[in-house]
């Protein structure tokens, strides 16, 4: 297995996300992380299939899949990732 490579936010600007359609595009583009794009159309698809009336399991996929593209494009992401990855390690060692 690979190692992926460091995040660091991604430097292009980011496109509209303003329709499912908009957010499809940039998960095809390669916003977000690894392996989005196919994941959201699965998850997207089965959230139809079995939507509430309202379609508010559908909504809740397009709102995470959204947020994967904002937290790829932010700078600060990966290192905040780790302090808390580091921050849960101290606090175990100290239950320990």
């Amino acid at each position: 297995m690979s190692t992926p490579e460091p995040l660091h936010g991604d430097p292009r600007p980011l496109p509209p996300l303003r329709t499912v359609g908009d957010l499809r595009t940039a998960l095809h583009q390669g916003y977000g992380f690894p392996g989005d794009a196919a994941e959201f159309e699965a998850e997207f698809a089965r959230a139809v299939e079995l939507s509430e009336p309202d379609l508010a399991a559908a909504a809740r996929v397009v709102a995470a899949y959204r947020g994967h593209i904002y937290a790829r494009h932010d700078p600060h992401f990966e290192t905040g990732i780790a302090e808390g990855i580091t921050a849960a390690l101290a606090a175990k060692e100290t239950r320990a």
